[in-house]
């Protein structure tokens, strides 16, 4: 447990800014923008700590707070304690290795990722909100009543055009049962839950008040322009499970810069001394989430069974000075890694390659990892295809497997969670009675089946990269 002699000088480490005066209650459900949470008094008591002073103790945080959050039911349950998310199986990926491939069964995790309505054909600079009219049909309740209401409390906001006057929620997701009968009656809140079900916005999981008053701590970024929160992850595939997430109001899901690199870079690195992974999953297009949720940014961290550096890296090119680009042996996907001893280096020459992916309107998932005995970072860059929803079968000599969700961050990783019955009894009789040679092959054959599916054509690759490389030889 973490004393609070530790979290003091943590929550004191940044100085605060001058104080904004905040002209309404803010109320729990409320999304709330950057510039206001810090002068929020419950907010200011959490750790805010600079990138720049990040030290190992931050797992310290990590833990308490993972442990209270399953004490006070803030996520749906967790596969370390709770049976029927048991272990699959534990194998190690070679023999000289710590390393481990992770299977695993999670029977409420069927129905991820997310329906695509919740990306964009394009990439948005801001959340698209959808309006709530005042004209409602055949509702039969007054709402001019409610709609007092709803304005006194922020969930909703009047707005005006040349042609018409309607509303916009102020919140991402729909206050529960409990807080709707504080202020409003029985038949006002069954009105505003059907309003909500006809004109809802879209979801927004992490930036209310409440949200923020569930954060473990904040970082502040290494250039002091921005401000991360953690929280639990609510939908966690491990033990110890966590989302980061800009404080930056409808961030969209991509990396819009060199310096959020360097950041997870710097988080990536202090947190590797207890196994945990920093990856990202991008969310450009309508049809290639990058197995994203929903379209707000944030990263995952997560301590799982092996990280990237821990692949043997294959070099093809000398980008810069510093930093190389190649693949990694294990993984055939068609990925990029980029390796170096300099932070700065090699989140700007990756950057370079993103910013090809934008260009093109490609989705990609990102792993950062560090080799302290080397002193050397990485960033493993993975560009998605389009994939549908249909099952796709494979096969390894006289074995079947049906495989039943989309890979993302855990599965580049080498972590693959069976969602159905069905997927967990054939995962079984696939590594039944298998050597311990013959377990790490087929864990291997397993991973590139999952990524295969996920992943851009040949052809594309081969674009990519060499559109990338000819953009670095004329710098």
């Amino acid at each position: 447990m973490i004393s609070q002699s530790i979290l003091l000088p943590l929550a004191l480490s940044f100085s605060t800014t001058q104080e904004i005066p905040i002209n309404h209650v803010i109320y729990p459900y409320e999304i709330i923008d950057h510039t206001t949470i810090f002068h929020i008094p419950s907010i200011q008591q959490k750790p805010r700590i600079p990138l720049q002073n990040l030290q190992p103790p931050i797992a310290d945080i990590f833990h308490q707070s993972w442990m209270n959050a399953l004490a006070e039911k803030r996520i749906s349950f967790d596969p370390a304690t709770d049976c029927e998310q048991r272990a699959l199986i534990t194998t190690p990926l070679a023999p000289q290795s710590n390393a481990h491939f992770v299977f695993f069964y999670a029977l409420k995790r069927n129905n991820k990722p997310a329906p695509t309505h919740y990306s964009n054909a394009s990439i948005q600079e801001r959340r698209h909100t959808k309006v709530l009219y005042q004209n409602m049909g055949e509702l039969r309740i007054p709402f001019e009543t409610v709609k007092r209401k709803l304005e006194e409390y922020h969930i909703i906001q009047a707005s005006h055009t040349n042609t018409e006057s309607y509303y916009t929620w102020c919140i991402g997701k729909l206050p529960p049962q409990e807080i709707l009968a504080t202020f409003l009656q029985q038949q006002e809140s069954t009105l505003v839950k059907t309003v909500w079900n006809m004109f809802p916005p879209d979801q927004n999981p992490f930036q209310s008040l409440l949200d923020y008053e569930q954060a473990l701590c904040f970082f502040d970024s290494l250039d002091q322009t921005r401000t991360y929160a953690i929280i639990c992850n609510r939908f966690p595939l491990f033990s110890h499970h966590f989302i980061l997430y800009s404080t930056q109001k409808d961030k969209p899901q991509y990396i819009a810069s060199a310096n959020e690199l360097m950041d997870m870079l710097c988080i990536q690195k202090q947190l590797r001394h207890q196994h945990y992974s920093v990856g990202f999953n991008c969310n450009n297009t309508a049809h290639s989430q990058g197995a994203s949720s929903v379209n707000v940014w944030h990263w995952q961290i997560a301590p799982l069974g092996i990280s990237v550096d821990e692949y043997t890296f294959m070099t093809h090119d000398q980008i810069s000075p510093l930093t190389h680009i190649g693949v990694l042996k294990e993984l055939s996907s068609r990925h990029c890694a980029f390796k170096s001893n300099s932070r700065e280096d090699i989140a700007h020459t990756a950057y370079q390659y993103i910013d090809i992916l934008h260009t093109h309107n490609i989705s990609y998932n990102i792993n950062c990892g560090y080799d302290a005995c080397t002193d050397q970072y990485i960033l493993v860059i993975t560009p998605r295809g389009n994939w549908d929803t249909v099952q796709q079968t494979i096969s390894h000599s006289s074995d079947t497997i049906e495989l039943d969700h989309k890979p993302g961050f855990a599965e580049i990783i080498g972590a693959f969670c069976a969602t159905t019955t069905t997927l967990y009894e054939n995962v079984q009789e696939f590594l039944k009675n298998a050597s311990p040679q013959e377990l790490h092959q087929k864990a291997l054959f397993l991973q590139k089946k999952w990524l295969t599916r996920a992943c851009i054509d040949e052809g594309l690759y081969t674009i990519m990269y060499d559109e990338y490389i000819q953009k670095m030889k004329g710098k």
